[in-house]
């Protein structure tokens, strides 16, 4: 390991501003104490609404099939036919 007193490398890394900005954020919002303002929040969302504007006809969604989901109980027949095949 090299001896930081005589090593050419910093004993700390630096952080850029973004690094910095985002620990801090993280700090806040675990003491509790981050309080966004409503107003602020709102503003970024119609700008960025307007920057980036919905597609005129956006992409169907997929189905959802929930029976897909649902496993049916088997059959007694199939049941007792598969224990013995276990077994």
């Amino acid at each position: 390991m090299p001896d930081p007193a005589t090593s050419d490398l910093p004993s700390v890394i630096p952080f850029d501003d973004r690094t910095r900005r985002v620990l801090e954020l993280r700090d806040l919002v675990r003491s509790g104490a981050y309080r966004p303002d409503p107003r602020e929040i709102a503003r970024a969302l119609l700008a960025h609404s307007r920057a980036f504007p919905a597609p005129e006809e956006p992409e169907a969604l997929p189905g959802f099939d929930p029976a897909r989901f649902i496993v049916r109980p088997a059959a007694p027949a199939a049941d007792a036919a598969a224990r013995r095949a276990v077994s």
